[in-house]
């Protein structure tokens, strides 16, 4: 996704800076989607050889389940403001340059509808903590 336009997409570094939290994402003109955000930084090679340095990017998924990577400077979302949560282990387990989604896009498929059961009144707050950390602990 983010590496699709890069020169050399084999040199890129990845850096998680956050975990994925529930939060949100806004165009410069639009409006907030809330949903699952992770923040990182990418850093590549240029046409020259070198690095460019670190840029920020996001991985957000919308309650729908969409799936949306994004250079920061695009959006103003949850990453611009309040503390990071820890990393979870999927985010670990990427190698840089491996495509964003596979275990963490399940993960949070199944806390967004683990979140609207809870909206629905169908789980009380207090399961969907408890199976949210499971998840998470995965």
């Amino acid at each position: 996704m983010i590496t699709a336009d890069l020169f050399d997409p084999a040199s890129v570094m990845v850096n998680w800076t956050g975990g994925f939290q529930w939060g949100f994402m806004k165009p410069i003109i639009g409006k907030r989607t809330f949903g699952w955000i992770a923040c990182g930084t990418i850093n590549a090679k240029n046409r020259m050889g070198g690095y460019v340095g670190a840029q920020g990017f996001i991985v957000f998924i919308d309650p729908a389940g969409t799936l949306t990577a994004a250079m920061q400077s695009e959006w103003w979302s949850t990453c611009d403001e309040g503390p990071m949560v820890p990393l979870q282990p999927e985010l670990h387990a990427l190698a840089p340059g491996a495509p964003v989604g596979g275990p963490i896009v399940g993960v949070a498929e199944e806390l967004a509808k683990l979140a609207d059961l809870r909206d629905k009144g169908i789980i009380t707050a207090e399961e969907f903590q408890a199976q949210k950390a499971k998840l998470l602990a995965r």
